[in-house]
This record gives structure tokens, C-alpha cells and sequence, in this order.
């Protein structure tokens, strides 16, 4: 248990720089696994608002970005324990990717943005439900491997082993080889 002289030291200034930090990668991580975006605000709120009443329990400030995804993971898991018989409608929100303007490409190059992202997402469809989890924590999330084990209990090792052979498996199901680009 961290002790209250530590607990004290953890000051709002400090927490809402890691909120400004965080907060992109936390929503992204929860709009993917849930099926609407004010569920999504919903889940991310509740994240930092369970992270600021118990800061004091994180032994180790390195360990912050793990924790916190560990938080929203278990808000996820609440919500969809709360709406059980519709379990698994959120997990096609990643078809909400394909629908992001970039106002920089042209019609042309944004039909073929959607069909790279609808077979990439197809391919990430394929694998098992850790496997997407870890690569939603990486690429949406934006943690390493260490913080991905702290916030799914897995060694760092294990993290990138199992996040190496999940992108393995994605480029197999699309047919790319390692070291070259599509």
C-alpha cells in the first residue's frame, strides 16, 4: 500500500498534465470497443475519474500509462457486464475507422485508404480477442510493450511476443512480407 506522505505528493496539476497526455489515447482505445461514441466519452471519464481517487494506490509512477489502460479496461468490462445480453455489439466499431475524413486525399485516394483500412481491419477480425487487445493497446493506445503488460498482467516479453505474432498473423492474412510495405 502506498503510503499517505506519497499519496500527497501527487498533486492536480500533475494529474491533469498526464489527463491532457492520456486522454487521446484512453478514447481512442475505448471507441474501439464500444459501440457509440457518448458510451465511449462515458467510459473515458470514468477511467480518470477512478485514476484521480486512486492515484494513491500506483506504487510506481512509471507504471502510470499500464495502470490507466487497466482502468479503462475494467470500465469496459463493466459496461458490457451491465448490458450482458448485447455483448459483443461494440466490437464492430472499428468499421467507424473507415468512415475518417482526411481532407487532404483526393476521392480516389480515400476509396483506396477505406479498402487498405476495411482489409486491415478484416485481417485484425481474424485473430483472437487478446491478440486485438494488444494491438489496439499498441497502435490506438500508443504503449509500449511494458505498459502493455502492466495493463493486461503480462511480462513485457510476453507483450511483444504476443503483439509480434499478431502483426505477423495480420501481414500472413494480407499477404505481405516482413520488411516491405503493401
Amino acid at each position: 500500500m502506498v503510503s499517505a506522505r506519497r499519496a500527497a505528493t501527487i498533486d492536480a496539476s500533475q494529474f491533469a498534465a498526464a489527463y491532457r497526455d492520456y486522454l487521446p489515447k484512453v478514447l481512442n482505445f475505448i471507441r474501439l470497443r464500444v459501440p457509440d461514441e457518448g458510451v465511449a466519452e462515458d467510459l473515458t471519464a470514468a477511467t480518470f475519474e477512478q485514476a484521480f481517487r486512486k492515484i494513491g494506490q500506483l506504487r510506481n509512477d512509471d507504471a502510470f500509462a499500464g495502470w490507466l489502460f487497466r482502468i479503462a479496461r475494467n470500465e469496459i468490462g463493466q459496461y458490457y457486464r451491465r448490458r450482458r445480453p448485447r455483448m459483443h455489439e461494440g466490437q464492430g466499431s472499428l468499421d467507424d475507422l473507415l468512415d475518417l475524413p482526411d481532407r487532404s486525399e483526393s476521392p480516389f485516394e480515400a476509396a483506396a485508404r477505406r479498402e487498405q483500412l476495411a482489409g486491415v481491419l478484416d485481417a485484425i477480425a481474424g485473430l483472437t480477442p487478446r491478440e486485438q487487445e494488444i494491438i489496439a493497446l499498441r497502435f490506438v493506445g500508443g504503449l509500449t510493450n511494458h505498459e502493455i503488460g502492466q495493463a493486461m498482467n503480462l511480462s513485457d516479453s510476453n507483450a511483444g511476443v504476443i503483439l509480434f505474432r499478431a502483426i505477423r498473423k495480420v501481414r500472413d492474412l494480407l499477404g505481405i512480407e516482413a520488411g516491405r510495405e503493401p
